[in-house]
């Protein structure tokens, strides 16, 4: 109609082939439109179906001279009905599943399918009602403006509550990095003090040796390896325990470690030898690590090197002696 409006001079067989292209193109590009919104109830085989036979017909338009192509409309009347019915079956289905929009979609399409139909009647002169499908089409774009408007309501009203839930969130994460930064800040400070405290925090894993798993940096001072040594498994604490005392060591932690009960121990003075060679005593403190089944993991200790009490303690002990054998030979004398 706008083209015999605008172009009135216009050629009758590229008219007509215009409106015939129009009417064909109109159901698989609608089945597509349908297919969209519903692609989980519409069967992506029909559609491919119903966009075949209309590029078919199209090309029949388009190839062949009106008298030929204008016979095939009755065939297609019946395909569009076809599509129609298909397109009620869909969205009904839609409508038992509940999807969005599906009611409001249903009853435009149900004016526009039955005004179709009506005009389909009056293009067979079964009825004489008179053409409706463009009332039809402007109830159907009437529904599609509510719908979306609707889903346009809801996705404001859903960015608004997503933006005080990001708000609420922002603050939350905001919070928890203050909590962090005061843990890292405590966590420091603790670092601090032990690496400026004579006493050497380990934490060994349950395994064959000891594995070392977390050592303070002050662990050169007494131990001569740094602490990279340790955690890269170039040296386990096992192999730092003098070899006399490894037995007495490993036969302390077997039996505390029986005790379901126990969470440490404290280990008699033992020594160790560090990396230049050198023999030292040490106060081991222990304590147990277990998971939730109970089964032990790690071994967190802490080192202290009694080096010169012991040796201080040997002397008192040496010069008592000594003492008291004085005091015998005087007594004899």
């Amino acid at each position: 109609r706008y083209f015999i409006h605008l172009f009135p001079a216009l050629n009758w067989e590229l008219i007509f082939k215009i409106e015939y292209l129009a009417f064909y193109l109109a159901v698989p590009l609608f089945a597509t439109f349908i297919h969209s919104l519903f692609y989980r109830e519409f069967s992506k085989w029909v559609l491919r179906i119903i966009q075949f036979l209309g590029i078919i017909f199209c090309c029949i338009v388009l190839l062949t001279p009106a008298k030929i192509y204008s016979n095939t409309v009755q065939l297609y009347q019946i395909i569009t009905l076809m599509s129609c019915i298909y397109a009620i079956y869909v969205l009904i289905l839609s409508l038992v599943r509940k999807r969005e929009g599906a009611f409001i979609f249903f009853l435009g399409f149900i004016m526009l399918f039955l005004k179709v139909v009506n005009d389909i009647s009056y293009s067979r002169m079964i009825t004489q009602i008179g053409y409706f499908a463009p009332l039809g089409l402007f109830n159907f774009i009437f529904f599609q403006s509510f719908l979306l408007s609707r889903r346009f309501s809801r996705a404001f009203n859903t960015v608004e509550k997503q933006s005080q839930e990001l708000k609420a969130t922002n603050s939350a994460y905001r919070q928890e990095i203050n909590e962090r930064k005061r843990a890292e800040k405590a966590l420091q400070e603790a670092y601090s003090i032990i690496n400026r405290s004579p006493a050497v925090a380990f934490l060994w894993k349950n395994l064959e040796e000891w594995p070392v798993e977390f050592v303070s940096d002050n662990v050169m001072e007494l131990f001569g390896y740094t602490a990279e040594e340790f955690t890269s498994g170039q040296i386990s604490y096992a192999k730092t325990v003098h070899p006399d005392d490894l037995e007495k060591v490993a036969k302390e932690v077997a039996t505390f470690s029986n005790e379901k009960e126990r969470t440490g121990f404290v280990h008699e003075p033992y020594r160790i030898v560090s990396k230049d060679g050198k023999v030292r005593w040490v106060d081991d403190r222990t304590y147990i690590r277990r998971d939730d089944k109970g089964n032990i993991t790690h071994f967190e200790g802490i080192v202290v090197d009694i080096t010169s009490s012991i040796q201080a303690s040997a002397i008192l002990r040496e010069n008592k002696e000594k003492l008291a054998r004085s005091k015998k030979m005087e007594s004899l004398g």
